[in-house]
């Protein structure tokens, strides 16, 4: 029977390979929320802009186009430090990549280790096998012709 003995290294690699990989999912859910406010402020502003350009056209008061500006301006500027969020949230997730692609090389090269070593255990039994079946025709033939010398000659 084959027993790894690095199958408890194994299995932690595994362990923190599926930590890395939930961390990454929920790092890339965090980066398309972060680019879905950053849509949502851009489509403001561009609706804002439209109305703005609109009653303008009207004609409105000084004190109406003020606030209107004002608001753009404030509309601008969550814009900006959401595009900032964004920026981060992206910076986290390559983060999280890289660790994720470093967990998965450290369980691979703990899984080819423990394929050679399986492979290593198959090849020593095979030939253990061939032994005792090699050490079995010689018996049955020793007991057949009833010569017990030629266990020695060979």
């Amino acid at each position: 029977m084959f027993k790894f003995e690095f199958q408890q290294v194994l299995d932690f690699r595994k362990n923190v390979e599926e930590r890395r990989l939930i961390e990454h999912s929920d790092q890339q859910k965090e980066v398309k929320k972060e680019r879905l406010a950053l849509a949502q402020l851009r489509k403001k502003k561009t609706q804002l802009t439209a109305q703005f350009l609109r009653i303008q056209e009207e004609g409105m008061q000084a004190s109406d186009a003020a606030h209107y500006v004002s608001y753009i301006q404030h509309v601008n500027e969550k814009e900006r430090l959401q595009q900032e969020a964004v920026v981060k949230a992206e910076a986290v997730l390559e983060e999280k990549k890289a660790a994720l692609l470093e967990a998965v090389k450290k369980r691979k090269a703990m899984e080819r280790l423990r394929e050679k070593r399986l492979a290593e255990h198959r090849s020593a039994q095979a030939a253990k096998e061939r032994r005792n079946l090699d050490e079995f025709g010689i018996r049955s033939f020793q007991r057949k012709t009833g010569n017990e010398e030629t266990d020695h000659s060979l």
